[in-house]
C-alpha cells in the first residue's frame, strides 16, 4: 500500500495526500496543497475519470459517491489531528467495523507505522502507541457526534 502512496505523489506532485478512507458511498481525502485554487478542479477530475471508468466497466449510469465535494481548511495541528481522526474513525461510526485497523481502505494502518506518522508531521503526537491510543479513546465521543449531527439533520 505504501508504494502506491509514493506513486500518487509521483502523479500529483501539489499535493501531499495525509489521510484518506474510502466508504461505500463516500470518500475522505485530507491533502496538503500547494495550489489551493487547484484543489476543486483537481477531486472533479479524479471523480468524474473514475465514475466514467467505473460506469463503463459496470454497465451502469450515474453517479457513483453521496455528496458533492467540499473543501474546508485547516489552521492548526489541533484542527489537523482531530480531522485524520474523525477520517480513520468513520468506518467505525458507521458500524462497518469495531475497530479501524479492519478497515483496509484508509491511511489509518500506514499511520501506525512510525515513517508515515512523522512524515504526516502531527507534532503533538509523538508515537504510534498514542496515536492509536488518541483515535481509541476517540469513538464513543465521535459516535455520538454522528448521532446528534443525524439528529440535527431530521430536525
Amino acid at each position: 500500500m505504501y508504494e502506491y502512496g509514493n506513486l500518487i505523489e509521483l502523479l500529483t506532485p501539489q499535493f501531499k495526500i495525509i489521510a484518506y478512507c474510502i466508504m461505500p458511498d463516500h470518500y475522505h481525502l485530507l491533502v496538503q496543497a500547494t495550489l489551493s485554487s487547484e484543489i476543486s478542479n483537481y477531486i472533479s477530475k479524479i471523480e468524474n475519470s473514475y465514475t466514467r471508468f467505473y460506469n463503463m466497466r459496470n454497465l451502469r449510469k450515474g453517479p457513483l459517491w453521496q455528496s458533492a465535494f467540499r473543501c474546508a481548511r485547516i489552521v492548526s495541528n489541533e484542527q489537523l489531528l482531530h480531522v485524520v481522526r474523525y477520517i480513520h474513525l468513520n468506518p467505525v461510526t458507521s458500524n462497518l467495523v469495531t475497530n479501524p485497523r479492519q478497515w483496509l481502505y484508509s491511511s489509518h494502518n500506514l499511520y501506525l507505522q512510525q515513517p508515515i506518522l512523522n512524515k504526516a508531521k502531527i507534532i503533538s503526537i509523538k508515537t504510534v502507541k498514542k496515536f492509536e491510543q488518541f483515535i481509541l479513546n476517540n469513538i464513543d465521543h465521535q459516535k455520538r457526534l454522528r448521532v446528534i449531527k443525524s439528529a440535527l439533520r431530521d430536525y
